[in-house]
């Protein structure tokens, strides 16, 4: 009896660890040979001084942390590495890259972003006026939260407005783009919000997206 209870542990045994490099394979051909990840997660510093940055798998870069000085921020398409001086192309820039920034006041974003990432400007404070470019897809949560954004352009492209994205912010009006499908639960709540222009093509609004309700930031 106990014979068999041995056997029957390390066949047990044995099929869980074949079980798991089975499961190593099929997780192999899951993930996509062209997926992008940060090579080794070294972060490098800009030629111009003002960005932390990451080298993707396909030699694009994501962008990490702003470390200038200027209140006026003008992202670029491509940055230079300051010790190889290679340029590579932005296609990301990471959660929080701003958030807490109470410098900044005026931020351009290039085309060729479409997602600004949760938290990007969260309580960046001073923020008044950001420029979103055409093919911007998604504004995922609380991307806004807490800055002095009066007003927003929103590109024709925009699909998405996660929750909580603009909370907080000092928004008077805003005019959703043709072509927006989704306002995710408290995107424009506590603001001062005082017209909203609805498109056609609006899908789902969630709860308590326009609360004029007032929370603290």
């Amino acid at each position: 009896m106990k014979i068999k209870k041995v056997v029957a542990s390390v066949f047990a045994i044995t099929l869980i660890a074949g079980t798991a490099a089975s499961n190593t394979g099929i997780i192999n051909k899951i993930v996509p040979s062209n997926c992008i990840t940060a090579s080794a997660g070294v972060r490098q510093t800009s030629a111009d001084g003002n960005w932390l940055f990451e080298v993707n798998s396909d030699k694009t870069a994501t962008l990490y942390n702003y470390i200038g000085k200027s209140s006026r921020v003008y992202i670029q398409d491509s940055v230079k590495d300051s010790k190889t001086k290679k340029s590579y192309k932005v296609s990301e820039i990471s959660t929080s890259i701003f958030a807490g920034n109470t410098n900044i006041t005026y931020v351009a974003i290039p085309k060729g972003i479409t997602e600004i990432p949760g938290s990007a400007f969260r309580n960046a404070s001073n923020l008044k006026e950001v420029v979103l470019p055409h093919g911007l897809i998604k504004i995922n949560s609380e991307a806004f939260r807490g800055t002095s954004l009066k007003q927003i352009y929103l590109p024709k492209t925009l699909e998405v407005i996660d929750y909580n994205a603009f909370e907080g912010t000092l928004l008077e009006s805003v005019t959703l783009n043709e072509g927006i499908k989704k306002i995710g639960g408290r995107a424009f709540a506590n603001t001062n919000l005082k017209s909203v222009t609805f498109p056609s093509s609006l899908e789902v609004i969630e709860l308590g997206a326009f609360e004029t309700q007032k929370y603290p930031r």
